[in-house]
């Protein structure tokens, strides 16, 4: 299983619409597993019929102030039974951050 990490910061935007905005983005693969006043987590699964392989991004949103949120994105993609990962970690790590490109991040 391969790994990857990545650690954003979001300013000048409202950070409730911005996760909002995210969740519908990823509609049915995205689940807010928790919440509170600070933070907020967020879990994206996706399985790839096609190759028989599945990734998981936990995103955790850590607010600052109304304003300004960093965001912290774990990727992990599960290989298949050869140990092939065909790049879907990767995958999802780019199709997250460009989500975020909106956002002059």
């Amino acid at each position: 299983m391969d790994l990857k990490k990545e650690i954003l910061t979001v300013k000048g935007y409202n950070t409730d619409q911005v996760i909002e905005e995210f969740c519908l983005y990823f509609g049915s693969d995205a689940k807010i597993v928790f919440s509170n006043e600070s933070v907020r987590v967020v879990v994206v699964e996706k399985f790839f019929f096609r190759i028989k392989n599945d990734v998981a991004a936990t995103v955790i949103f850590e607010l600052r102030s109304q304003d300004i949120m960093d965001v912290h994105i774990i990727v992990a993609g599960g290989s298949d039974m050869m140990g092939f990962t065909f790049g879907v970690y990767k995958s999802m790590i780019k199709k997250i951050c460009k989500f975020f490109e909106r956002y002059g991040v």
